[in-house]
C-alpha cells in the first residue's frame, strides 16, 4: 500500500473515531434517554452508563469523552500534516507512538469493561476498534515495504 493511501486512510479513520467520540459525548450529556445509539429504547443502556460512570470512566479525572476527542484531533492533524507532505520522519514516529499509546489504554479499558463492571460501552468497543485498526495502518506506515516506483 502507498504511503499517500495509508496516509488518508489513517485521517478518514481519525475522523470516523471523532465522529464516535462526539455522538458518545452527547449521549453522556443526554443520559442515554434514547439508547447508546441514540435511537433505540433506553433500557439496554445501562451497560453503557455503567461503564462511563465507573472508576475507569476517567483518567487524572478527565472523562475518557475528552482524552478520546484530543486523541482523534490530534492524530488527525499528524495525518492532516503529513499528507500535505509538510512533515518528516519524525512525525511518522509521533503519530504511530500516539497510536500505541491510545491502543494501549483501549486494551486496558476493553479489560476493565470484562473484568471489572461487567458490561460492555458499545461506543467505547467501536472506538477501540479503530484504535486497533488505526495500529495496523501505522504499523503498515512505518515497517511495510514501499512500492519502488518504475
Amino acid at each position: 500500500m502507498q504511503k499517500a493511501t495509508l496516509d488518508k486512510s489513517i485521517y478518514a479513520t481519525a475522523l470516523a473515531g471523532i465522529l464516535v467520540v462526539v455522538h458518545l459525548w452527547l449521549m453522556v450529556d443526554r443520559g442515554f434517554d434514547r439508547g447508546c445509539f441514540g435511537f433505540s429504547d433506553p433500557t439496554p443502556v445501562v451497560e453503557c452508563e455503567a461503564v462511563i460512570q465507573s472508576d475507569a470512566g476517567t483518567l487524572f479525572g478527565v472523562s475518557n469523552s475528552v482524552w478520546g476527542l484530543l486523541f482523534y484531533v490530534a492524530l488527525g492533524a499528524l495525518s492532516f500534516v503529513i499528507g500535505t507532505g509538510g512533515a518528516p520522519t519524525t512525525a511518522r514516529k509521533a503519530r504511530a507512538a500516539l497510536v500505541y499509546v491510545g491502543l494501549a489504554y483501549s486494551a486496558y479499558l476493553v479489560y476493565v469493561q470484562a473484568t471489572q463492571i461487567g458490561a460492555w460501552c458499545k461506543l467505547c468497543l467501536i472506538s477501540a476498534g479503530l484504535v486497533a485498526v488505526l495500529s495496523v495502518l501505522v504499523s503498515l506506515d512505518l515497517f511495510g515495504k514501499q512500492p519502488v516506483a518504475e
